[in-house]
């Protein structure tokens, strides 16, 4: 590992999050277990599932996930590129929600085909990362803002979902990759079928609030199921592996799943059903910002640096990579506020123009910003 941000001791333990450049990725090493406060209400998320209500009152104030220096650590990590960076990945051991139902002990020995969909409900799991919810948002948020990927384990559930603060796919993609060998498979089966998917979807995909009613749209989920290879102990429980391609020069990402009978050697080979998953680096900005931004145009670079701050509250709305052909619109903010937009060339990042009092606008922002180094 990296060397750590912070050599500060964690409750007698020595940190390892930090940060690791290597082939134009910067990747985000955190530990998402270490910090974070316990569960409040004894072992009641041991019980099983529960009819779904009320939740917020679990997000009581003062608790943590992330804690304080991992989320200075991710805010210093997400404004700060280097030279050759194009994309931002963190790697932590859990998703940032809570996207498994109850269990079933028979499910055990028997896992159901893949047409069956049987009767579960919400599981409310403090050991999740869906837990504290403050906590999660600001996590999600940080990532948001420099369009990173998550990707994760450690749930044992091979899943692919979009994260939502505010509202549904307004924040970045994760890839949980199932574990290689499930002592306790996991499932998703929730009991209202999710929204805004295409016609003919499974129930388990689409927009849900998951067991702590946090916004997640699942894209793909790898239930266990028979799958008559041998030992059925063993690969019938959902095994398998996540596999992200990433093209720099063309800036998209492609995510799959594989189970772990199939040979990827064969020529019929295919990942599991719904993958694989391919999208654009800028959609991890996520969807719903609908107030414009002025063009920005320059024409000596072929690579900028855009960073853009809220005024009114000093937060960093994002901090983007564009690759120039003379102009580029900028990407959609959230609020209507004035902006402070900062510019800088990777061929010297530290040769920044600033421009102060931007307005966002709810229409086309006509408006033109002449970048000169």
């Amino acid at each position: 590992l990296p060397d750590t941000y912070s050599t500060v001791k964690t409750k007698g333990m020595d940190n390892y999050f930090g940060d690791l450049h290597w082939a134009g990725i910067s990747f985000a090493i955190l530990e998402d277990r270490k910090f974070k406060s316990a569960p409040i209400e004894n072992s009641e998320h041991l019980k099983g599932g529960y009819e779904k209500k009320e939740v917020d009152h679990l997000d009581q104030k003062g608790l943590k996930l992330l804690g304080e220096e991992q989320l200075s650590f991710l805010e210093d990590w997400s404004q700060n590129w280097q030279k050759d960076t194009w994309q931002k990945i963190a790697l932590s051991q859990t998703i940032f929600s809570q996207l498994t139902t109850t269990p079933d002990k028979r499910d055990k020995k028997h896992p159901l085909p893949l047409d069956v969909y049987p009767e579960r409900k919400w599981y409310k799991d403090f050991d999740s990362n869906g837990w504290p919810q403050t906590g999660r948002n600001k996590a999600v948020a940080l990532l948001r803002s420099c369009t990173a990927l998550h990707l994760c384990g450690d749930q044992h559930l091979g899943i692919t979902a979009q994260y939502g603060v505010d509202g549904w796919r307004d924040a970045s993609y994760v890839m949980a990759s199932p574990a290689l060998s499930n002592v306790y498979p996991r499932t998703w089966y929730p009991p209202t079928p999710g929204q805004n998917m295409y016609k003919g979807s499974a129930k388990n995909l689409g927009d849900f609030r998951d067991g702590f009613n946090n916004y997640v749209t699942v894209k793909a989920a790898y239930n266990q199921y028979p799958t008559g290879v041998e030992p059925a102990s063993w690969f019938d429980k959902g095994v398998g592996y996540g596999i992200a391609t990433l093209d720099p020069t063309a800036k998209k990402i492609s995510l799959a799943i594989w189970a772990l009978h199939e040979n990827p050697n064969d020529t019929d080979a295919k990942p599991c059903k719904g993958w694989p998953i391919r999208l654009h680096q800028s959609e991890n900005l996520g969807l719903n910002a609908k107030y414009f931004l002025p063009q920005i145009y320059e024409t000596s670079q072929d690579k900028l640096l855009i960073q853009v701050i809220n005024e009114a509250n000093g937060v960093v709305e994002y901090t983007y990579p564009l690759s120039m052909k003379k102009a580029y619109t900028l990407p959609n903010v959230r609020k209507l506020s004035s902006y402070t937009i900062k510019v800088s060339s990777f061929e010297d990042l530290e040769n920044v123009v600033e421009f102060k009092g931007i307005e966002a606008s709810p229409i086309k922002n006509e408006q033109v910003l002449q970048v000169s180094f």
